[in-house]
């Protein structure tokens, strides 16, 4: 619906949303990771022009976004950088006016979160079982 719905400036800002994002994927700065995708999917909800799709997405998302920051320790610089290009190929489906394309981008940002989040869970501990002293394992 965004593609459809979107402004012009609308599309400016979903576009620029990662512009620096891989400056702080360097510097491990993850608040500004989390702010990115924050900002980037309230705007995509919110040119949708659908309010009630809004009002339900945009917290959801910012619940989601919990469990991102929690998976971004078990993800390799690699799957975060395919990850802000995933994200810019929505941008630009919408800058096309791509619906179909908008969507299945989005199905792409939207299924790796599940997987990253699942590898996280299944792998929770390891770290503090490797890092605590014989004597207390």
């Amino acid at each position: 619906m965004a593609a459809k719905n979107a402004t012009p400036e609308e599309i400016a800002q979903i576009a620029s949303t990662f512009d620096d994002a891989e400056r702080a994927d360097r510097e491990q700065d993850r608040r500004a990771l989390i702010a990115m995708d924050q900002r980037f999917h309230a705007l995509i909800a919110r040119a949708s022009r659908n309010a009630a799709l809004a009002r339900i997405l945009i917290p959801l998302q910012h619940k989601a976004a919990r469990f991102w920051v929690y998976s971004m320790g078990a993800t390799t610089q690699e799957e975060r950088l395919a990850d802000i290009c995933q994200h810019r190929a929505v941008a630009h489906r919408i800058a096309e006016r791509d619906a179909e394309g908008a969507r299945a981008a989005m199905i792409l940002v939207l299924g790796t979160m599940p997987q990253t989040v699942k590898r996280s869970l299944t792998n929770w501990g390891e770290e503090d079982a490797h890092s605590a002293s014989p004597g207390l394992a």
